[in-house]
């Protein structure tokens, strides 16, 4: 009885140990962590980013910079350990899509984080303007890659199936007009068209979208869609403008979402592909929509010949 109680004793021993250790791996928190760039962002030169961290010991902490997984600079030789660093890119650094953001404790060097994955810094994205002349109306445009998109979402008043969201003025003004599919591709400026499924993979695999998920649906990309946000780097400034669905009459989602039509039809279905942005979402979303939805539209300049 002794012998069976002293082993009942020790399995029961062990078995607290193990759950007491797991629950301390559980709950530990690194010490030293990079928030932001953590890889995927586009940073600009000459702009001004916060560098953030988290580091819960440190007084103050060092800022490096890294390329190619060499020491580019010191950003900053020694800051107290806010969480939170004002850094303006200087102009002179090389362009390049392979740069990782270090955070070093200064009391023990041991201690330290860098970006999970690369980021990409390099001169703004070539920007222009277009005036519509049916109605005067001027829009930011930019070049992205080789193609020139739309900065800004369409606003044209179209005869039928266009609408501001909830029908109030201030929204149109604010963020574009709602197009159905056909009011979208009827309805472009002279030297502009509704860009196909095919004119939106070329503009993601730029942005580095991998090749094999081009043709999913459903969000694609770690951070691709972060990109095309207002002030995500590359010049797409996308608002989140919501979206009206015909069927009930139903305006949704302004603040959090914004869809945009491709003019190809999806194959043997009455719908069309489209994208989705949302803001608690870093991918972007490839997904089939009726044409009756009201989402909004940016257009892409004709190739020229």
């Amino acid at each position: 009885m002794n012998k069976i109680y002293i082993i009942e004793t020790f399995i029961l021993v062990l078995f607290i140990i193990l759950i007491t250790s797991c629950k301390k791996e559980s709950n530990e928190i690194q010490e030293c962590n990079v928030i932001f760039p953590n890889g995927g962002e586009w940073l600009l030169k000459g702009q001004e980013y916060n560098i953030k961290w988290f580091d819960q010991h440190a007084d103050f902490v060092r800022i490096e910079l890294y390329k190619s997984d060499l020491k580019v600079k010191t950003i900053v030789n020694s800051t107290n350990n806010s969480g939170e660093y004002l850094w303006n890119i200087p102009v002179n650094l090389n362009d390049g899509n392979d740069y990782k953001i270090k955070i070093v404790n200064v009391e023990d060097n041991d201690i330290s984080d860098e970006s999970n994955s690369l980021f990409t810094i390099i001169i703004p994205n070539e920007t222009s303007t277009f005036i519509d002349s049916r109605d005067g109306q001027t829009y930011k445009i930019v070049k992205i890659g080789n193609q020139w998109w739309m900065a800004e979402n369409f606003n044209y008043e179209t005869d039928s199936g266009s609408m501001c969201y909830l029908y109030e003025q201030n929204f149109c003004e604010e963020r574009g007009r709602l197009y159905t599919w056909e009011a979208a591709f009827n309805n472009s400026p002279d030297g502009w068209h509704l860009p196909s499924d095919e004119e939106w993979k070329s503009l993601e695999l730029f942005l580095g979208l991998p090749p094999d998920d081009i043709d999913k649906e459903g969000f694609r990309g770690e951070y691709v869609g972060s990109l095309l946000w207002y002030g995500g780097g590359t010049g797409f400034e996308v608002l989140p403008s919501g979206y009206y669905n015909a069927m009930f009459d139903l305006f949704g989602h302004i603040g959090y979402e914004t869809r945009f039509w491709t003019s190809t039809n999806v194959q043997n279905e009455e719908k069309f592909w489209s994208r989705l942005l949302i803001i608690d979402h870093r991918g972007i979303d490839r997904h089939k929509m009726d044409a009756s939805f009201g989402v909004s539209v940016r257009y892409i300049k004709e190739t020229e010949k």
